[in-house]
């Protein structure tokens, strides 16, 4: 007699088992989240612990009802709005002001930041980028209509949040260990090879050029991604977002993707899921570049 398959309600049961055990162990580790040295390396485990629960919740998609799912989904986002609190009560919020103009990147046929007037341009500058400035922390907000560009010395290592910027090209030379990116509008980022993980949040019109071992973006629309991703890329609650390759020429490109633990000859930008869209056939809400759109782009 041969083996029977378990059943759909069979499947949906182990998997519930198994969700909920890691959901309450995800939640008592944000709770049990403290300042110190252990911190960075805490909150980039639990986000990709995270990352990972929404990645087994879409391969249970076909044995699951879909209002299981749905309430899966709202839990795995408080989780991360939790991760998110506790990670703002614990780290300081001292800031620095930044007064100096940085250089711009030199401009390119295929440029799609708009240029504001030079009265503008200058008017923006006196904003000046703020930086946040925790343990192995940096929050860089409010760009406005200017070019900033931050060092590897600045970056490498920490865990790197970019808010709350419009109509700005932001260059960050290094290799951040994580990188948060939340209510972008009109922005061009370049960034070096991430350590761990990319999380996009709210960014809207803007061209982001990425290089990290997973990428998830939430509530985003007409983004275009120049990515290197080590595993699948997510998105959830997105529309009309393109993918196409990352590349990067320069001598600290290759040491930094050594750093990253990323292949620099690593061709993966097409691989990706969509939590909104469990269907086999194609998701209407992503596609790639095509071959004659694709920007060139340079660290400077």
């Amino acid at each position: 007699m041969g083996d029977s398959k378990p059943s759909q309600s069979q499947l949906s049961e182990e998997f519930m088992a198994k969700f909920n055990k890691t959901k309450e162990e995800l939640a008592h580790q944000i709770n049990e989240l403290a300042a110190g040295p252990k911190l960075n390396d805490g909150l980039t485990a639990i986000s990709t612990d995270i990352q990972k629960l929404s990645k087994t919740l879409h391969d249970a998609a076909m044995f699951l009802p879909s209002y299981s799912i749905k309430i899966r989904q709202n839990e795995i986002r408080e989780l991360e709005k939790q991760l998110k609190e506790k990670e703002n009560e614990i780290i300081p919020k001292k800031r620095f002001g930044f007064k100096s103009k940085a250089p711009p990147i030199p401009s390119t046929n295929n440029e799609v930041i708009n240029t504001p007037a030079a009265d503008q341009s200058e008017k923006a500058v006196s904003h000046a980028s703020m930086l946040s400035k925790g343990d192995n922390f940096f929050t860089i907000e409010n760009i406005k209509q200017t070019t900033v560009r931050y060092t590897e010395d600045q970056l490498n290592g920490n865990d790197v949040l970019v808010k709350d910027s419009t109509d700005a090209v932001i260059i960050l030379e290094g290799g951040p260990s994580t990188l948060r990116l939340a209510n972008l509008r009109n922005c061009k980022l370049l960034c070096g090879p991430v350590r761990t993980s990319v999380f996009v949040d709210n960014v809207q019109e803007s061209v982001l050029f990425l290089c990290c071992q997973q990428l998830r973006t939430h509530s985003s629309e007409n983004v275009d991604f120049y990515l290197r991703v080590s595993s699948r890329a997510i998105i959830e609650d997105c529309k009309k977002i393109r993918f196409g390759p990352y590349s990067w020429n320069s001598e600290k490109s290759e040491a930094l993707h050594t750093r990253a633990e990323i292949a620099s000859t690593l061709e993966r930008y097409d691989a990706v899921d969509d939590f909104n869209w469990l269907s086999s056939t194609p998701s209407p809400n992503w596609c790639l570049i095509p071959s004659d759109e694709i920007s060139e782009f340079t660290f400077g």
